[in-house]
């Protein structure tokens, strides 16, 4: 965001998800004076193909940490596991509590275009906490907030329906993503077959919404009302 104070809030389902799909323009924003703060609602501890679940967390949450130092952002780990995130009420409470904390100026989370279920669930989860934190009588005391804006990210495993519609550039702040990523193990691969070449995907991605919009590198958003919307091409969100 243009101009500095503001604070700009982002869930995600995993450790790793905010910094692939938001991290370049997280590390644009922190830059420009404004709070970044990243929330996960897991860690994303499951599906080493030889830690547990208990060592793989703490490597995840050490990972996240600095990944998110080296982007100027703060680091946040919701109490769920992974691959057990509910769309409940309890949980969306619970979230709706972290935006009356940090009463951000801006949202940005998964799109609901997903096959991975903790995705799909942050979307409405994040969604109806957003309602319930404008409103008073839900949750607990804290003031009531009202969000100004919500954006969706770009990410592999939620394509369905996402059209592109706000380019941001992060030319500037490209070589410290790519720094802040290779931080996680899972986008530098393991070397196994299985292995999804993250690194390799993202800043390719990195490059072609660039170029879409003019720009060297840029990271591409959308609102759900976007539909049939014309594109904006950004230096800078308003």
């Amino acid at each position: 965001m243009h101009g500095s104070g503001k604070c700009i809030v982002a869930f995600g389902a995993h450790i790793g998800d905010l910094e692939l799909m938001f991290g370049g323009v997280a590390a644009k924003c922190a830059s420009e004076g404004n709070r970044v703060v990243f929330v996960h609602m897991t860690a994303g501890e499951r599906g080493h193909p030889s830690l547990s679940p208990e060592k793989y967390k703490e490597q995840k949450v050490m990972e996240g940490k600095e990944s998110a130092r080296m982007l100027g952002a703060e680091f946040r780990l919701m109490p769920y596991a992974d691959g057990e995130l509910e769309c409940s009420k309890e949980v969306k409470l619970a979230v709706c509590d972290e935006i009356r904390r940090l009463k951000p100026d801006a949202i940005f989370t998964h799109w609901k275009g997903s096959y991975h279920r903790d995705h799909l669930n942050v979307y409405e989860i994040v969604k109806e906490a957003i309602f319930y934190a404008s409103l008073p009588g839900f949750g607990s005391e804290l003031q009531k907030h009202s969000v100004p804006a919500l954006y969706f990210c770009e990410n592999w495993e939620d394509p369905k329906g996402f059209e592109p519609r706000v380019y941001v550039d992060f030319s500037d702040h490209f070589d410290t993503w790519v720094e802040s990523i290779m931080i996680h193990e899972f986008v530098r691969g393991r070397g196994l077959p299985s292995d999804y070449p993250y690194a390799d995907y993202y800043k390719a991605l990195a490059r072609i919404r660039g170029i879409e919009a003019g720009f060297k590198y840029a990271e591409a958003f959308m609102h759900e009302e976007d539909w049939g919307a014309g594109r904006q091409r950004l230096r800078y969100f308003p």
